[in-house]
C-alpha cells in the first residue's frame, strides 16, 4: 500500500544520521515503483520538502513548519501549525505577501517573554497555497460610469480585468488571477449570481462562503427532468401507511405503519424513499449530491441536496401516490427488543399526509381529528405506546437526551411575524424513536456481515473535557463525584439529571461532547449508547443515507459481494464519510450564520425593548445572554457598571469592589436590546439594573 511506503520514508528521513538525498539516491534505497507518487503525496501533505537542488528532507527540521495564517485588521497575524495546532505570532513586516487563510512555510523565530507566558513568533518564508482564490462582492459605478468591484471581505483591493456581462448593482463572484506583494490583487468576474437587492442575496453570499452551490446546473436539471416513475416487480405493500412531518414540510422521505401480531409483539414498518433507484452512481445528479453532502435548512428557504423533481416529486412519499421504497420491517417485543426484521424493496401508497400538530392533537383526544382520521387512530395510539417502550429502553442503556429546544422563525409571507420555540411533543418523539431503531437495525445487519459500510459514530468525551465540566459544576455548588479513569454514558446522564433545571449547564455539556461524524470504521455512538449506528432514513437530504441505500441494493437486492464491488464500496464509504462529515459541519455553520442574520434583522426593530434571559456563556470579555425564545446576544464587559474580572473556576465575572457583584452561568437577568446588526448577525444587550 502507498501509505506503508510513505510511513517508511518518514521513518527513514527521521533517523539521526539522515542527510538530504536526491530522487536518484532514494530510488536505490526504496526500490519501489510507487516512490514518485509517495514523495508527491508527502509533499502535498506538507510533511517533506524538496530543496532547489532536488534533495528531500523532513519539512519540520531546522525549526521550519507549515500552517494556516490568519491576518488581523492591524496587519499582524497568527499561524496555526498543521498537525500540532501550535499558534505562532507573525509581525506585519514578516508576512512576505501572505494573506488570510494562506498555507505558508514559516520559520519558528523566537519566544518573546510577556511575564506570565512566552509568545512564540514566526516569519513567513513562502506562500505554499493561497487560501482565497475566489471572493463574492458587488459591482458598482464610480466616476463616469466606470465599473468597480467591492468584496464582502475587507483587507484587499481589487483590479478587475474583465467584468463579464455584469452591471452596477450585480452581486458577483470574482476569481483571483494574481496576488501582488501589497494588498492589491488582480482578477476577473467569473459569474453574476444576482442583484444586490435580491431577497435571497444574503443566502447566496453565505452559500458561496460555506461552499454550497445555490442553484443546480443545467446538466443536473436536464438529467432530473428525464427521470420518471416506472413500475417494476417489487411488491405493493397493503397496510395502513402514512407520513408524519412538520406543517411546512414539502418532501416526505419516510412513512410508518404498525400492527399487533398474534404473539403480542409489535410489527413496525419504516418505509424510506428508494432514492438509489433513481440516482445512479456517477451520474451528474449523484456527483452534485456528493458535492453538497446535505440539504441546508434556512429560515423560509431550503437549499436541497437533490433537484426538486426528485426531492418533492419522484422520491417524496406523497399521499395517495405509488412510490418506490426500501422497507425496514421490524418485529419488536413488549420490552423493546428486535425479535426479527426484514429489509426489502417495495411499492407503497401513503394513505395520509399527517402533521406533527394533528397527530399530537389526536393523542390528546381531539374529537374532530379523531373522527376525520378514524382509520389510523388506533395505529397512532399503538405507535405512541411503542415509542414509550423504545425510549425507556434507550434511557436504561445510557442514551443521552438533552431535550434541546429549537428556534422557530414564524413568517407572514416574506416578513417575520415572531421568533419563538419549535414544539417537540409526542409525535416528534415518536418519529424520532422509529427512525433511531430502523437506523440501528440496518447498521447491525451490515456490521455482522463484515461488509464495507458507512456508520454514524460518536466518540466518548475526553477525560480533559470531563474534568473541566466537573470542576465547573463543583465551582457552581453542584456536588458531583467523578471517576476520572473512565467516563461512561451514565456519568453524563447523572450530570444532565442534576442540571435539568439549568439549560445553560446542559448546553455546556453538549458543547464539551465530541461531534458525531461519519466513518467507515464503527466505534459506536456514545450519545445514543448504541454499539452500532448509521443513517438510513433520509436519503433525500443526506448523502450518507443515499450511500447506505446503494449498498443495500448491491449487497442484498443484487447479491453482489464480488471482490471488485467490495473494493469500490470500501473506497466510496471512506471518501463519503470524510466529505459528508465536513459538509455537515459547513451546513450547520451556514444555517447558524443565516439564522443569526435573519433574527438580527428582526431585532433591529426592537431596539430599546426589555426581555428576561439567562446567562449561557461567560468569557473574559463579557457575557452571552439567551432569551426565553433562545435568541442570544452579548453583554460586553465594558457595558457592566464597575470593574469585573473573569473567574474560570465558576465561569463568572466578579466585580472587584467591596460589593463583589457576580454574574455567573445560568443566572437570570433582565436585558434591553442595545443594538442589532443584520450584516453580521450580532445582537448586543445591556443588563437592566
Amino acid at each position: 500500500m502507498i501509505q506503508d511506503l510513505k510511513d517508511k520514508i518518514i521513518e527513514y528521513f527521521s533517523m539521526a544520521n539522515y542527510v538530504p538525498l536526491s530522487h536518484e539516491s532514494l530510488a536505490k534505497v526504496f526500490n519501489d515503483e510507487k516512490l514518485d507518487l509517495a514523495l508527491q503525496e508527502l509533499e502535498d501533505e506538507y510533511l517533506i520538502r524538496k530543496s532547489k537542488k532536488g534533495h528531500y528532507d523532513l519539512l519540520t527540521k531546522n525549526n521550519i513548519g507549515v500552517g494556516i495564517i490568519d491576518i488581523k485588521e492591524k496587519g499582524y497575524g497568527f499561524i496555526k501549525e498543521l498537525y500540532t495546532n501550535n499558534i505562532y505570532y507573525v509581525d506585519k513586516v514578516d508576512k512576505k505577501g501572505a494573506f488570510k487563510d494562506d498555507t505558508v512555510l514559516f520559520a519558528k523565530y523566537k519566544y518573546t517573554d510577556y511575564g506570565d507566558y512566552e509568545k512564540p513568533e514566526a516569519k513567513v518564508l513562502d506562500v505554499l497555497k493561497r487560501g482565497i482564490t475566489k471572493v463574492i462582492g458587488q459591482v458598482y459605478s464610480k466616476k463616469r460610469g466606470k465599473l468597480n468591484f467591492k468584496a464582502n471581505i475587507s483587507g484587499l483591493l481589487y483590479e478587475v480585468s474583465d467584468f463579464l456581462n455584469a452591471t452596477a448593482g450585480d452581486q458577483v463572484i470574482l476569481a483571483i488571477d494574481k496576488y501582488s506583494n501589497s494588498n492589491l490583487v488582480y482578477g476577473h468576474i467569473e459569474k453574476v449570481i444576482g442583484r444586490i437587492d435580491d431577497k435571497d442575496a444574503m443566502y447566496k453570499e453565505l452559500a458561496f462562503k460555506y461552499g454550497f452551490n445555490y442553484d443546480f446546473s443545467e446538466e443536473v436539471l436536464d438529467e432530473a427532468s428525464k427521470l420518471e416513475y416506472e413500475e417494476d416487480n417489487r411488491e405493493l405493500v397493503e397496510a395502513n401507511i402514512f407520513t408524519i412531518d412538520g406543517d411546512d414540510a414539502k418532501d416526505f422521505d419516510d412513512a410508518v405503519s404498525i400492527k399487533i401480531l398474534s404473539n403480542g409483539n409489535y410489527l413496525l414498518g419504516v418505509y424510506i424513499a428508494d432514492v438509489a433507484s433513481y440516482v445512479k452512481d456517477g451520474s451528474a445528479i449523484d456527483l452534485e449530491a456528493y458535492e453538497r453532502g446535505t440539504s441546508v435548512y434556512l429560515p423560509n428557504k431550503v437549499i436541497p441536496m437533490l433537484p426538486e423533481k426528485l426531492s418533492n416529486d419522484l422520491c417524496s412519499l406523497n399521499e395517495s401516490t405509488k412510490k418506490k421504497v426500501i422497507v425496514c420491517l421490524m418485529e419488536i417485543s413488549k420490552d423493546g427488543n428486535i425479535a426479527s426484521y426484514d429489509l426489502k424493496k417495495a411499492t407503497i401508497i401513503s394513505k395520509h399526509r399527517m402533521t406533527y400538530n394533528n397527530v399530537n392533537k389526536i393523542i390528546k383526544g381531539d374529537t374532530d381529528l379523531i373522527n376525520k382520521y378514524q382509520d389510523i387512530v388506533n395505529d397512532i395510539k399503538l405507535m405512541n405506546e411503542l415509542k414509550d417502550i423504545l425510549k425507556a429502553k434507550r434511557e436504561k442503556r445510557g442514551s443521552l437526551d438533552f431535550e434541546a429546544s429549537e428556534i422557530k422563525i414564524v413568517y407572514d409571507g416574506d416578513e417575520i411575524k415572531e421568533v419563538t420555540l419549535r414544539d417537540r411533543d409526542e409525535a416528534e418523539c415518536l418519529i424520532e424513536e422509529f427512525m433511531l431503531i430502523a437506523n440501528e437495525t440496518v447498521a447491525s445487519h451490515f456490521y455482522h456481515l463484515d461488509l464495507p459500510f458507512i456508520y454514524r459514530v460518536h466518540e466518548e468525551p475526553s477525560i480533559a473535557s470531563y474534568k473541566k465540566l466537573v470542576n465547573l459544576l463543583n465551582g457552581l455548588g453542584i456536588k458531583y463525584h467523578a471517576n476520572y479513569h473512565h467516563i461512561n454514558n451514565f456519568d453524563v446522564q447523572k450530570i444532565l439529571e442534576l442540571t435539568k433545571d439549568n439549560p445553560s449547564i446542559q448546553n455546556l455539556v453538549l458543547r464539551l461532547m465530541p461531534k458525531a461524524k461519519y466513518s467507515e470504521v464503527n466505534v459506536g455512538h456514545f450519545g445514543l449508547a448504541s454499539p452500532i449506528y448509521t443513517h438510513f432514513t433520509s436519503p433525500i437530504r443526506r448523502y450518507p443515507d443515499l450511500v447506505v441505500h446503494r449498498l443495500i441494493h448491491k449487497y442484498i437486492f443484487d447479491g453482489d459481494i464480488s471482490a471488485p464491488t467490495l473494493k469500490a464500496c470500501a473506497s466510496l464509504c471512506a471518501k463519503a464519510s470524510i466529505n459528508s462529515s465536513k459538509k455537515e459541519r459547513d451546513a450547520i455553520s451556514f444555517e447558524y450564520d443565516a439564522t443569526d442574520r435573519v433574527i438580527a434583522s428582526f431585532y433591529e426593530g426592537l431596539i430599546g425593548y426589555e426581555f428576561m434571559g439567562r446567562i449561557t456563556s461567560v468569557t473574559n470579555y463579557g457575557l452571552f445572554v439567551t432569551l426565553d425564545n433562545l435568541v442570544e446576544g452579548m453583554v460586553h464587559i465594558s457595558k457592566l457598571a464597575g470593574y469585573y474580572v473573569y473567574d474560570e473556576a465558576t465561569s463568572s465575572l466578579i466585580e472587584t469592589s467591596f460589593r463583589k457583584k457576580k454574574y455567573t452561568l445560568g443566572q437570570s437577568v433582565k436585558v434591553v436590546v442595545n443594538s442589532a446588526d443584520a450584516t453580521t448577525g450580532q445582537i448586543d444587550f445591556i443588563i437592566v439594573k
